[in-house]
C-alpha cells in the first residue's frame, strides 16, 4: 500500500495537527481521533475511507472550506480473518448449508461487525442502521455471536433459529429432559430420544424437543457409536447455549436480541 495515500490508521499512527472545520452549525477546531482518514475530498460530496479496519471518517468541501463530521457508525464489514473465524464456527453446525445464509433468493444478506458482535441481516436494513449513532445503535438484524477478548468467536443463542433451520447434526430430547436442559445442564444418555446417525465426538449439534422445536446447541461428548454403549447417566451433549439464557442472562442478551 502507498503510505503517502494511506489513512492514519493504516499507517499505524494518528493524524497530526488539527483540522479547521464547521460542524454542528458553528465553526470550531476538531482534534482528529486515532484511526481516522486524513485525505481530503476532491469533489464537493460526502466521501469515506475504504481502507480495511479504518474508522469511517466523513468529510466534504463546502464553499471552499473543509466541513468535518465524525462518523456515527461503528459497524463495518468483517476482516478476512474475522470472516474465516465466523464461517468456521458456523460450518461446524451447518456444513455446506452455510451458503444458504449468503445466497438467498428473497433478499441480499450480509454480515457486519458492531463493536465486538457480529450481526446478520439484509443489506437494506444495514444501510438504514448507518443513520443511527453508534451510542444509540443496539442491534440490527440478528446477532450471530461475539468475539471474545482472546479473539475467539462464540455463537450466541440469538442465532438459534437459523442454526435450527439448516443444522446437519441434531439431537432430540425426551420431554422429561427438556427443563433440565433449559436450566443450563448437559444432556445425559437417558434424556436423548434420538440423534442423527454417524455423529462424531466433539461435533457441533443443535438440540430439539420431540416437536422439532430448537432449544439450544452444544457439542457431542460422545460419538453416536459410543452413545449406544453408554449408561443412562453418561454425558452425551455438552450444553453451550439454550433458550433459558434469555432469562438467566437477560441483561447480557439485551444488547444482542433483535
Amino acid at each position: 500500500m502507498d503510505q503517502s495515500n494511506a489513512c492514519a490508521c493504516c499507517r499505524g499512527s494518528t493524524l497530526e495537527g488539527r483540522i479547521p472545520a464547521i460542524a454542528f452549525g458553528r465553526r470550531r477546531r476538531l482534534q482528529a481521533p486515532s484511526g481516522v482518514c486524513g485525505r481530503r475530498a476532491e469533489r464537493s460530496r460526502w466521501e469515506r475511507c475504504t481502507h480495511n479496519d479504518c474508522s469511517e471518517y466523513r468529510y466534504a468541501l463546502l464553499h471552499g472550506r473543509l466541513v468535518v463530521a465524525l462518523s456515527t457508525e461503528s459497524m463495518r464489514p468483517l476482516t478476512e480473518d474475522q470472516t474465516r473465524l465466523v464461517f468456521e464456527k458456523l460450518a461446524g453446525y451447518l456444513g455446506n448449508n452455510i451458503k444458504l445464509l449468503v445466497d438467498r433468493p428473497d433478499d441480499e444478506y450480509c454480515f457486519r461487525l458492531n463493536k465486538s458482535r457480529v450481526f446478520y441481516g439484509p443489506v437494506r436494513l444495514v444501510r438504514q442502521a448507518t443513520r443511527v449513532s453508534k451510542d444509540a445503535l443496539v442491534c440490527f438484524g440478528v446477532c450471530v455471536g461475539k468475539f471474545t477478548h482472546s479473539g475467539k468467536f462464540r455463537v450466541e443463542i440469538t442465532f438459534l433459529d437459523y442454526l435450527g433451520n439448516y443444522a446437519l447434526a441434531k439431537v432430540w430430547l425426551k420431554k422429561s429432559s427438556e427443563m433440565s436442559f433449559l436450566y443450563g445442564n448437559h444432556v445425559v444418555k437417558g434424556g436423548v430420544a434420538r440423534l442423527t446417525e454417524g455423529v462424531a465426538q466433539r461435533q457441533a449439534v443443535v438440540v430439539y424437543n420431540e416437536d422439532d422445536i430448537p432449544m439450544g446447541f452444544g457439542v457431542m461428548a460422545r460419538s453416536a457409536v459410543e452413545c449406544g454403549a453408554a449408561g443412562p447417566e453418561d454425558l452425551v451433549v455438552l450444553n453451550q447455549a439454550d433458550l433459558g439464557l434469555y432469562l438467566r442472562e437477560e441483561a447480557h442478551l439485551s444488547a444482542a436480541a433483535p
